[in-house]
């Protein structure tokens, strides 16, 4: 489905930077053609994401959107993290983690 590859593209990704952190909604603005208030989605519209314009094709009774339902909330972002070394002693390799 054409509304899934946004998200499929983004799969294993943090998406939090396509929500407002105050209202947990997608991020809206204001047209300038238009002047409507529409959701910003610069990946392409996905998921219970209404269309830009009105549509008949469209049912606008979707119910709770998903990211909304909790059984798809994975974590909470760290807000102090820091970078850990670990190295493989037997071939010298290092990698740095953010934990």
């Amino acid at each position: 489905d054409v509304l899934l590859l946004p998200i499929m593209e983004s799969a294993g990704k943090d998406i939090s930077c396509w929500f407002d952190p105050e209202t947990k909604d997608i991020l809206k603005y204001v047209d300038p053609l238009t002047n409507c208030v529409r959701y910003y989605t610069p990946r392409g519209r996905f998921v219970h994401v209404p269309p830009a314009g009105p549509r008949s094709d469209w049912a606008s009774d979707v119910g709770q959107p998903w990211w909304r339902d909790d059984r798809y909330e994975v974590g909470l972002l760290s807000s102090k993290t820091r970078w850990i070394r670990v190295i493989n002693t037997l071939t010298s390799q290092e990698q740095r983690l953010q934990v």
